[in-house]
């Protein structure tokens, strides 16, 4: 019997009901072809979508067995080698995260585009995931609406929890619709008639195994990452906090030197409760629902109050004399966002930029225009010269919870690696991107490091 994978710990309610669903169905004796429609007519009642667009297949191998399930018009399946040719499919299957394409932009003049499923079914809006198994995109879950509309962290949480059991029942399919013609009901039996002899339970056996495994390492990198982390940023202050406490205990101090013994514990104090609200903004963050106020901004007044703002700040408590400058211009800066998101994000990526680059160098903001799920977009570029230049498989690493390298702790650079993992969750709430690349110079250690933050709704102003 197929019972697929889940985490209870960490899974949505919902994504969990629906996992024990496909499995029941994956379980049942019908055509593949039935299977797959019955679980797109599952998911999408369940999670109460006017449209769901499951497909099976890699794109390596160009077909697709699609099953579009609507509210109004039924369930409809047909195979296709064009699917995965779409631009706005593959950005789908590019992509980590799930994402939301096309979201409702209040106040926009720009027409919304539309996507044609069939000749009946038209698709304005959605929010989407692939599925991956054993590292390779073997299909693509699609939530969508006829009409523009936001779609929200929860709904981007339950396509994420789901996906992994999903991916393995698109792998069973596939098999199946690869090697199996359509049978009769009483003759398409996809487990065979016992466990042991059936090749998609072994092959199920040997899936759950890889996923089973590649969750607890990545389990024991998080759990080594905030002992790490909490030992090396919390032993000094504690240790300070102790020893103060101790001096004031068994000694009178005059005036001046109790408030010099204050200030110290004072300080120490901040670093700790510093790490507390950190820890408590992320999960914060993950566990609000996204109800966000979007409004009209013009970005580079905005950019102009932080950046003075920090430059007053480096100067006067920074001792590596860092010159921040902008390049752009005041032009064509107009923005349907999140005001509050916007700023925390350009703050975070500033005060990142501080810990790391080198002394007397300059960090840089910059603005360009940018596409985002074939909208206009504003990309926010935040560059700086760092000593050390990290290897390219680390960098997807930086927006890992608890994320330090060796060297940033050798040299005890403070932090405790969640700004950046704030970061990334403030701009996937704006529906953006953020990534980073590094730009080695010749000869040296050191390289420029650049964040480049994509956040679509970007508004043409009228002439």
């Amino acid at each position: 019997m197929v019972a697929l994978p889940s985490n209870p710990e960490s899974a949505h309610p919902l994504s969990l009901l629906i996992g024990q669903d496909i499995a029941e169905l994956l379980n049942q004796t019908t055509p593949a072809e039935e299977q797959l429609g019955e679980i797109a007519e599952r998911i999408g009642n369940r999670l109460q979508a006017e449209i769901c667009l499951l497909a099976v297949g890699r794109p390596t191998d160009g077909l697709a067995h699609l099953a579009l399930w609507t509210e109004n018009q039924g369930l409809r399946t047909l195979a296709t080698t064009h699917f995965w040719n779409h631009s706005w499919i593959r950005k789908i299957t590019q992509s980590e995260v799930p994402i939301a394409f096309a979201p409702h932009l209040p106040g926009s003049t720009r027409r919304p585009r539309i996507w044609k499923l069939s000749q009946e079914v038209t698709l304005s809006s959605g929010v989407g995931v692939k599925l991956e198994f054993r590292g390779e995109v073997n299909g693509l879950l699609i939530l969508g609406a006829p009409e523009t509309r936001i779609w929200g962290n929860e709904e981007k949480q339950i396509l994420a929890d789901l996906a992994p059991s999903l991916a393995l029942g698109s792998h069973l399919l596939n098999s199946a619709l690869r090697v199996n013609p359509p049978l009769p009901r009483h003759k398409a039996n996809l487990l065979g008639t016992s466990a042991e002899e059936s090749p998609l339970v072994k092959v199920w056996v040997e899936a759950t195994r890889h996923q089973l495994e590649q969750q607890r390492q990545a389990n024991e990198q998080l759990i080594h990452n905030i002992v790490t982390i909490m030992s090396d940023q919390t032993r000094n202050p504690l240790a300070t906090l102790r020893l103060g406490i101790e001096m004031l205990r068994k000694r009178s101090h005059s005036p001046e030197m109790l408030t010099q013994r204050l200030d110290v514990l004072e300080q120490e104090w901040r670093k700790l409760n510093e790490i507390n609200d950190k820890i408590l903004r992320l999960r914060s963050l993950r566990s609000e629902p996204n109800t966000l106020l979007l409004q009209r901004l013009e970005v580079t007044p905005l950019l102009d109050r932080i950046i003075q703002e920090f430059r007053l700040l480096w100067a006067e408590k920074s001792p590596k004399d860092l010159k921040l400058v902008s390049e752009y211009s005041a032009e064509d800066s107009l923005l349907q966002t999140n005001a509050s998101h916007l700023q925390q994000i350009i703050r975070e990526l500033l005060t990142n930029a501080e810990k790391f680059a080198c002394p007397h160098s300059a960090v840089a903001v910059a603005l360009h225009d940018g596409a985002l799920y074939d909208q206009p977009a504003l990309e926010i570029q935040c560059r700086n010269l760092m000593s050390q230049c990290a290897a390219p498989r680390q960098l997807s690493q930086f927006f890992d919870p608890f994320y330090r390298e060796q060297w940033v702790i050798d040299t005890a650079i403070p932090g405790i690696g969640l700004g950046l993992t704030i970061t990334k969750t403030l701009v996937e709430q704006l529906n953006g991107t953020i990534e980073v690349a590094t730009e080695p110079l010749a000869g040296t250690d050191s390289c420029w490091i650049v964040f480049t933050v994509a956040l679509p709704g970007k508004v043409a102003r009228r002439a």
